[in-house]
């Protein structure tokens, strides 16, 4: 039997009975009822699938950052050099550094190896990313897990150490390209048009399909790859940025 999810979620307009906003859609209350975890798991679907997507994206946006710290020392080391040795290096943005420092910290224990270039710091995250996407329903069943990593992957601040650089903080702070777009289909939960489909950047993971009107998640081998079939051959090539703008 299914439970609640484990983060306190709650359905968006949904109230109990005694709620003070109960038939209402004007009321302060957002909605009370608790969301209903995942199969399996012990979180809703929506923070699954957000939680599986941090993860996922996890391995390009370490390579992002370490080609960004390559580019700005090229770039200084070409406005500052002059006449010195050509084999000197210019100084990387300590924020990169001290991102790929936490990045790595947050998957492996320690930071990545300055002496390694992006694809092979990539191919690193990937690795570790991999171990745990290979598990993940075992820690998403596992509220203590999820709370321990939730805060490393998708908060934009750690209270307790405001420094420190989260996945979320460093993905606001150098973003990637964004593939997202809205699918021609309506959720099949709410009969809007606001799901947006999140391919995998790499090609080869998973795609979401994830309703902005009532939180409804899926992906594309759930259900036996039925949502696959049926947001893909539906999807406008529109650009998610670009719709809502």
């Amino acid at each position: 039997m299914t439970g609640d999810c484990a983060r306190g979620c709650t359905q968006r307009g949904e109230h109990f009975a005694a709620c003070e906003d109960y038939g209402r859609d004007d009321g302060e209350c957002g909605g009370c009822k608790p969301r209903p975890a995942r199969d399996g798991v012990a979180i809703c679907p929506h923070c699954y699938g957000r939680l599986w997507s941090a993860f996922q994206t996890a391995p390009e946006l370490i390579e992002h950052i370490r080609e960004r710290s390559h580019l700005t020392s090229a770039h200084r080391l070409s406005h500052t050099r002059g006449s010195s040795d050509p084999a000197e290096k210019a100084p990387t943005s300590v924020d990169m550094l001290d991102a790929l420092r936490d990045l790595g910290i947050i998957l492996q224990g320690e930071g990545f190896p300055a002496s390694a270039d992006a694809q092979q710091t990539r191919d690193a995250a990937g690795l570790i990313v991999g171990e745990i996407l290979a598990r993940f329903d075992d820690l998403a069943n596992d509220p203590q897990s999820v709370a321990e990593w939730w805060p490393l992957m998708m908060a934009l601040e750690n209270p307790d150490a405001p420094s420190f650089w989260t996945f979320a903080r460093a993905a606001a702070r150098w973003r990637m390209r964004d593939r997202r777009r809205w699918a021609a289909s309506p959720c099949p939960e709410c009969d809007f048009k606001t799901v947006i489909v999140s391919p995998p950047r790499d090609g080869h993971g998973r795609t979401w399909y994830t309703c902005q009107q009532c939180e409804w998640s899926a992906h594309d081998g759930d259900d036996d790859g039925f949502w696959g079939e049926a947001f893909e051959k539906t999807s406008s090539p529109v650009l998610v940025e670009q719709h809502t703008a």
